[in-house]
């Protein structure tokens, strides 16, 4: 959320690199959060049969581990949206209707300059798209699990 303030301080390309990078790693630990929290990959079902309290718990389990990951894929997918949206007011020509509206970046970024940032925030958003990908992957997942 300071995103907006380390645009102004200067160097707005390293801003979105960093960006990236601080995204990249909290997403990365907010699953091994999830991962270890949850025991790894879940409770084992032991041998022999299970039975239907063992089942429904081992399924209840199971759905509040795919909603914590979901929540550590929806701060990451967020976190994207807040890096481009504050990107949009140092680098005007981001936004679709900058062709109507004079820069409202006074210090002038350079051609090189919004080259390299529309390359990283590129990347920033693949980022962002694959997780709203596994998001949606989630959401089905949790869908079957309470629809069994």
């Amino acid at each position: 959320r300071e995103v907006r303030l380390l645009f102004r301080m200067g160097d707005p390309v390293g801003v979105l690199s960093s960006s990236r990078g601080y995204l990249d790693r909290g997403h990365r630990d907010r699953l091994l959060d999830v991962s270890s929290g949850f025991g790894g990959d879940g409770p084992d079902g032991g041998e022999g049969e299970e039975g239907e309290e063992d089942a429904v718990s081992r399924r209840s389990g199971l759905r509040r581990r795919l909603e914590a990951e979901a929540e550590a894929e929806a701060w990451a997918l967020r976190s994207c949206w807040d890096v481009r949206t504050s990107a949009s007011g140092y680098f005007p020509s981001l936004d679709r209707d900058a062709v109507d509206r004079p820069s409202r970046a006074s210090a002038g970024a350079d051609a090189a300059e919004e080259r390299e940032a529309a390359r990283c925030l590129a990347e920033l958003l693949e980022f962002a798209i694959l997780r709203l990908m596994r998001l949606g992957d989630l959401a089905l997942l949790i869908k079957a699990l309470i629809n069994e």
